[in-house]
């Protein structure tokens, strides 16, 4: 496969009410944090943490019964799931299309046999009133549905700089640093790890890098790029199970999106920093 079309759009973070009112201060303190909107559905409601290479991540939260979303319904507070789209001359329609012609024929696996929905128009309201509106397209299963095994896609039907004011720099700089995603981690179980590398591949249009430990292998990248250019690497990074967190966090909350790493410029030397020590913060971290 050649280079992927795919680029990185947004995480979502899940988050409940009080946290996402007043959030904590592993938050707070290292990001700036926008004002976002309420979505059509009059169910969730979200804020903005914007970074300069035009990704973002999203605290994500309801306020109602959900009348929409229906894939996050019954997550728990966290990381929850994650957007991908296409820059232009590549659209929603065009990016569908090549996905659905690369995953093809099933791998023989009714429960893995996932396709993707045709785009479908989504908006929310600004609190400055301002709309904004996307079309997304979701995965489905052939025996089960609202899944996050696998991103979903998001593509701008307003200028993007609507829904993501990437263009402002007071609204990308953060306390911490952070410039942007650097790695989206899924976590997939070992059982199945053949199956979901294969479709990783095909749905993103790329073929990934093998990661070794002691010559052992010990997770996929694929790279992809940025809504902007001039930032990375980056990369989508599909690994399995490696300890018992691992394996309760594939009991308790499944395939998908397990970690986030988001780059940081301006420190010396190479490293790796978790905001916290424990719960939702100890998924996301920084890395320079």
């Amino acid at each position: 496969m050649g280079a992927s079309l795919c680029v990185h759009d947004h995480v979502v973070l899940l988050l409940p009410s009080q946290d996402f009112e007043n959030p904590p201060s592993w938050l707070s303190e290292n990001f700036t944090i926008l004002e976002g909107g309420v979505h059509t559905g009059q169910s969730s409601q979200n804020k903005l943490i914007v970074f300069a290479d035009g990704t973002y991540l999203e605290l994500f939260c309801w306020i109602n019964t959900p009348r929409e979303f229906y894939a996050w319904a019954n997550k728990s507070p966290g990381l929850i799931d994650f957007a991908l789209t296409s820059m232009p001359p590549s659209t929603a329609r065009s990016l569908h299309n090549d996905i659905m012609s690369r995953l093809g024929e099933s791998l023989n696996s009714d429960e893995l046999d996932v396709r993707y929905t045709l785009p479908e128009a989504g908006s929310r309201s600004r609190r400055d009133d301002v709309q904004v509106k996307w079309e997304s397209s979701r995965p489905v299963f052939f025996k089960s549905a609202n899944r996050t095994d696998f991103p979903f896609f998001c593509h701008d039907v307003t200028p993007r700089s609507i829904r993501v004011p990437f263009d402002d720099d007071k609204k990308t700089t953060h306390p911490c640093g952070a410039v942007g995603i650097s790695t989206v981690e899924v976590i997939a179980p070992k059982s199945r790890s053949t199956n979901f590398a294969e479709l990783y591949g095909r749905i993103l249009g790329a073929s990934p890098r093998i990661v070794d430990r002691n010559g052992e292998a010990t997770r996929l990248d694929f790279e992809i790029g940025f809504p902007v250019q001039g930032f990375g690497p980056s990369a989508v990074s599909l690994r399995s199970e490696q300890d018992e967190m691992d394996q309760n966090w594939l009991r308790d909350r499944g395939t998908g999106i397990r970690g986030l790493l988001l780059s940081v410029g301006g420190r010396e030397g190479h490293g790796e920093e978790a905001l916290g020590t424990r719960g939702i913060a100890s998924t996301i971290s920084l890395k320079w």
